[in-house]
């Protein structure tokens, strides 16, 4: 904790329930992710405050994920769409392409 070694004589010692007073159990989590395995963890207000900004970071994302797929069709015939002329164009001279480098 700032730097010091957490231990019950220095009197900065904090338990895991104390910490989730403060903090959700994924807030923890994400806290001990943000550090490799050999680094020390120091936890303070800092370290919580960016486990927090990663959290709402990974929020954010999952729910415009969950808009985009509710916003569109993922099934019936609004889920197929037909292709334009440049795609159909593109598609045949891929297929082409297929042809000739099979036939080399």
């Amino acid at each position: 904790i700032a730097g010091c070694k957490m231990s019950k004589s220095l009197k900065n010692f904090i338990t895991i329930q104390e910490a989730l007073k403060k903090n959700s159990a994924r807030q923890l989590r994400i806290a001990f992710l943000l550090h490799a395995w050999k680094d020390t963890l120091d936890y303070s207000d800092n370290t919580m405050e960016l486990a927090k900004s990663y959290e709402k970071t990974v929020n954010e994302f999952f729910l415009i994920v969950k808009h985009y797929m509710r916003s569109s069709p993922s099934n019936g015939v609004a889920a197929f769409s037909k292709w334009t002329n440049e795609e159909l164009e593109l598609n045949n001279k891929l297929e082409t392409a297929r042809g000739n480098i099979h036939k080399a």
